[in-house]
């Protein structure tokens, strides 16, 4: 990083981590990063590093000054944002950001009824949270309209439920606890004998599963494989 991006600044590179927040987010380690900084940008903040003591003395960059951990809310003035995240599962994301050179546009359309406002979440005080923010942000209709759009999750991940009214002179909020669905059953197999011949045999034996290969059986027909004789008459040179 710095013999590419600190040859000839002037002020230091600000860098900054999403670990110290909130630790690994594994496959999720890219769109943890991203929306750490599109909320910095959206505020005009960078969100600083927690934790952040003495820099590592092997790493001169830190102490020379060429190189900041942010360790603090620093003021964003403009320039390029460059994310790297390598996930702990072994999930790897690059992006270059920009910030927004023109505002957006948050005004409201007119409106002559009340709009309603919908929210889930995974407890009840959740959803009063995201409808009371809502409410703060009442003129501006990408955030209304990003709300209600991620608002029809399953019941399975997010069983509290409510709604509100924007526009409206009524305080009316209400929320409830509506029965989960049962959430889909899904095999994830490692290999039709990777490890030794047959080892996805035995699974058959389960009518979901069993349904679901012959369903593969049919999907492939015209390329010629047979993933059922795959799994019940292989040996140990088919895969070879």
């Amino acid at each position: 990083i710095v013999s590419v991006f600190c040859q000839s600044k002037r002020e230091p590179l600000l860098i900054g981590s999403t670990k110290s927040n909130m630790g690994h987010p594994e496959p999720a380690s890219g769109l943890a990063a991203l929306a750490k900084v599109v909320l910095s940008l959206e505020r005009g903040v960078w969100a600083p590093n927690l934790h952040f003591k003495n820099p590592n003395p092997d790493i001169p960059a830190l102490t020379d000054g060429r190189v900041q951990v942010v360790d603090q809310p620093i003021p964003i003035r403009g320039g390029i944002v460059g994310i790297n995240s390598f996930g702990f599962g072994g999930s790897n994301v690059h992006v270059i950001l920009r910030p927004a050179e023109k505002p957006a546009d948050a005004s409201a359309l007119p409106r002559t009824v009340p709009r309603v406002l919908q929210a889930c979440g995974r407890t009840e005080d959740a959803v009063k949270a995201i409808l009371q923010k809502g409410k703060e942000h009442a003129a501006d209709e990408s955030f209304l309209s990003l709300l209600n759009e991620v608002s029809g999750v399953p019941t399975a991940s997010m069983p509290y439920r409510g709604y509100t009214l924007i526009g409206s002179q009524s305080d009316v909020m209400e929320v409830q606890q509506v029965l989960a669905t049962g959430k889909p059953l899904w095999y994830i197999c490692s290999g039709m004998g990777t490890q030794w011949a047959g080892m996805g045999r035995s699974l058959m034996q389960l009518p979901d599963f069993r349904e679901s290969i012959l369903r593969s059986d049919i999907a492939l027909k015209d390329t010629g494989l047979v993933v059922s004789r795959l799994l019940m008459d292989a040996d140990d040179t088919t895969f070879e």
